[in-house]
């Protein structure tokens, strides 16, 4: 039935499949399974998560409860206490969240700004992704998943208007469209431009593919395609964004869609109309 979205089914199985992997190995091999689950085997296994130093353990812990409930054996009272005494040892020190590292436009040195990936996974053009992920505060699965389609011009008032029809708090598909007028000023051409930005990688994806954006290849084709001409992924994309120079090295998947919402603030928007985004 397809209960995981496409951006998460990965992630979650592996996680799955390494938590498991952890509770064989804590209940040694005379034992028949891991489940269901005893008070032993959790605690072995959160014991281990915290040694390994894992911010997401409970994540792992999670996952190994919903094993147990999907494996149709049920949560008792004492079984329940121990995973809750489990997470809140886990949570013990972490420290407060990690926020994305913040990126800015200033940061990315011009020679960054014009690389191209030529190879295997590499996103062809990481520049002009995080400038469109930034402008449109986009996540990097966002960025990954736009289409050629997507993307529609108003060229008389410069206007580009990209078409999101799912994102990650919009998992019913409703779907929205933001419009971005060009920031240009009448001297120089800004690199950052929204409008020039996605028109540039619109018509060098037409040229290098053969496919109008009006055309129906086109919602398939990826609008940041890798240089196979494929659907990035996750990794591919924060990786992109990790070559534009020395201060995005530590860049992450929300880096993008963190430093948009700050230079929008900066540049005078109410936290209300950036919180709608």
């Amino acid at each position: 039935l397809g209960f995981l979205a496409n951006s998460s089914r990965a992630a979650t199985t592996r996680k799955r499949q390494d938590v498991e992997e952890l509770a064989r190995r804590c209940v040694g091999p005379g034992r028949r399974g891991i489940y269901p689950l005893d008070e032993d085997t959790v605690m072995a296994v959160s014991g281990a998560l915290k040694v390994a130093g894992f911010r997401s353990a409970e994540l792992y812990l999670n996952e190994l409860k919903l094993g147990h409930v999907e494996a149709k054996f049920d949560i008792p009272a004492w079984l329940a206490r121990v995973f809750a005494k489990c997470r809140r040892a886990l949570r013990r020190g972490l420290g407060p969240p990690k926020k994305a590292k913040e990126l800015l436009f200033s940061d990315i040195p011009e020679d960054a700004a014009t690389s191209r990936g030529q190879h295997g996974r590499e996103v062809c053009h990481p520049f002009r992704a995080y400038v469109v992920a930034n402008r449109w505060l986009l996540r990097e699965i966002e960025c990954s998943n736009v289409r050629l389609a997507h993307a529609k011009f108003e060229d008389t008032e410069r206007v580009a208007t990209l078409h999101l029809p799912v994102s990650k708090t919009d998992a019913g598909g409703s779907g929205c469209s933001r419009r971005l007028r060009c920031t240009c000023g009448e001297a120089e051409e800004d690199r950052t431009c929204p409008y020039h930005v996605m028109r540039s990688q619109v018509e060098e994806v037409e040229q290098l593919t053969g496919t109008p954006r009006t055309a129906d290849e086109a919602w398939e084709q990826p609008l940041f395609p890798t240089a196979e001409n494929k659907i990035p992924e996750k990794a591919d994309m924060v990786a992109a964004w990790r070559s534009l120079g020395e201060q995005a090295a530590e860049a992450g998947g929300h880096s993008a869609r963190r430093s948009g919402a700050k230079r929008c603030a900066r540049e005078g928007w109410s936290i209300l109309a950036i919180q709608h985004l």
